[in-house]
């Protein structure tokens, strides 16, 4: 019974350690053959909305005429007269560019992401005290009778499903990104559409929204591992107590430590889901 403990437990060590991290590649999308496979369908849906979008732009630009010809009349001058055909010919620049510009966006956001999880990583020291926690718990446990033991089993077990579970979750936010960043880009003709309002048009918020993703993508490989440090500092405090008064194992405190890190990733993945709003609100998209 105590080897099939001690297994379970590495097993629930190496699961909340998965838990509680998200690698740069599930988030970055830029470059390499993935980058040209993922987007030959968006090329096409972009390729096919942006004659849309500079229809729309023409329109925007004939209903400024119409309007300047209803309102100024006979007072219309040469520059306020040609004012909306340079604004016309910026307007069409910036669409039949905005793919580049967004894919600028897209690398200077993998870079950014790529950048801070290595930081996450140098001389993190989360994973040698999550061992360190786990070591004490195993021999806490040691010193448990049979049917307890088996009680502690049972939670370790569902402890090791519910760890994997979350390590799903955190797969399944990093593809939603990725989707979520191809989307945008296909119908990227249509958004821009209206540069021509200028600097308070809805383009701009939405080219400024691709920053913003890019903020909530650090958010989804920083925060996994800022709560799985968090809960180890928590838990710092409370591995004095793993054993009782007399030595005898204080199973509470024990289980206390445990479920700590099972708290983790779900408080991170709560977090997430307000950064990305935070991000939002940030950059006005």
């Amino acid at each position: 019974m105590k080897k099939a403990v001690e297994w379970v437990l590495n097993l629930v060590t190496t699961v909340i350690a998965q838990a509680c991290s998200l690698d740069a590649k599930y988030v970055t999308i830029q470059g390499g053959g993935d980058w040209d496979k993922m987007t030959s369908i968006v090329k096409e849906i972009y390729n096919y909305l942006a004659i849309a979008g500079i229809a729309f732009t023409l329109v925007y630009f004939l209903m400024e005429m119409n309007e300047k010809l209803a309102l100024e009349g006979r007072d219309l001058t040469m520059k306020s007269f040609f004012a909306p055909f340079l604004k016309l010919m910026v307007a069409i620049a910036v669409i039949s560019q905005s793919g580049k510009i967004v894919s600028s966006i897209i690398m200077f956001n993998d870079t950014f992401i790529t950048k801070i999880s290595s930081l996450a990583k140098a001389g993190d020291t989360t994973q040698a005290d999550l061992v360190e926690v786990m070591t004490k718990l195993m021999e806490m446990f040691g010193k448990l009778g049979f049917f307890i033991l088996l009680v502690v089993l049972i939670i370790l077990m569902l402890t090791a499903i519910i760890g994997l579970v979350l390590k799903l979750v955190w797969w399944y936010k990093g593809m939603m990104y990725k989707l979520e960043l191809l989307f945008r880009l296909s119908v990227l003709p249509i958004a821009v559409a209206d540069i021509y309002g200028g600097r308070h048009s809805n383009a701009i918020r939405y080219i400024k929204g691709f920053l913003a993703l890019g903020l909530y993508g650090v958010a989804l490989v920083a925060l996994p591992r800022i709560a799985l440090t968090l809960a180890t500092a928590m838990t710092t405090e409370q591995l004095a107590a793993l054993t009782g008064a007399g030595g005898d194992p204080d199973i509470v405190a024990g289980l206390s430590c445990l479920l700590m890190y099972l708290v983790a990733p779900f408080a991170a993945i709560a977090a997430s889901n307000v950064a990305k709003q935070v991000s939002k609100e940030a950059l006005g998209a």
